[in-house]
């Protein structure tokens, strides 16, 4: 049981290892966009029989809901699937509207305006940033961080979990 267990945490640093390298050394946008598609396929295989499941239900008000909630997700994916770059565009220009107009309402609403301005500033920074930058340069630099972490973390458990090994021997 104890090996499996240290089979199980290897494969999993392994793992994690080889994503770290792939986010840090691939197009942060492709990447997204690989997971975007794999998204889709699986809006699609979740919504479909839904929607074919719904239709038999057209009569009822549930049926219906169930219908149309379930064509929603399946346009959704099919977005998803074959127009993965808008969808990155879309939730980048959502993103950064969002970091910009919270922060300027908790600034207006606050009693003590410099010090809610020095709070907010990061995330004002951020906004800006998704706006000016776009979703290409904004994912490549988050997955290359990401990808870092990730390989960084694998590799200490990978080096942990070898320690552990060979200590039982």
């Amino acid at each position: 049981m104890r090996i499996g267990a240290s089979v199980g945490r290897l494969i999993s640093a392994i793992a994690g290892a080889a994503l770290g390298v792939m986010l840090t050394v691939l197009n942060g946008a492709a990447v997204l966009g690989m997971i975007s598609k794999i998204i889709g396929v699986f809006l699609l295989v979740i919504n479909i029989p839904r929607a074919v499941i719904g239709v038999a239900g057209l009569g009822h008000r549930i049926g219906r809901m169930e219908f149309v909630s379930s064509l929603v997700g399946a346009v959704i994916g099919c977005v998803m699937l074959f127009l993965p770059g808008a969808v990155l565009g879309v939730a980048t220009a959502i993103a950064g509207v969002w970091f910009l107009v919270l922060p300027i309402f908790d600034i207006v609403a606050a009693t003590y305006k410099a010090e809610q301005f020095k709070a907010e500033l990061p995330k004002l920074v951020i906004g800006v940033g998704l706006i000016l930058l776009g979703p290409s340069a904004v994912v490549g630099i988050l997955f290359k961080l990401i990808g870092v972490v990730i390989f960084l973390v694998s590799i200490f458990s990978l080096v942990a979990e070898l320690m552990l090994i060979a200590k039982r021997k």
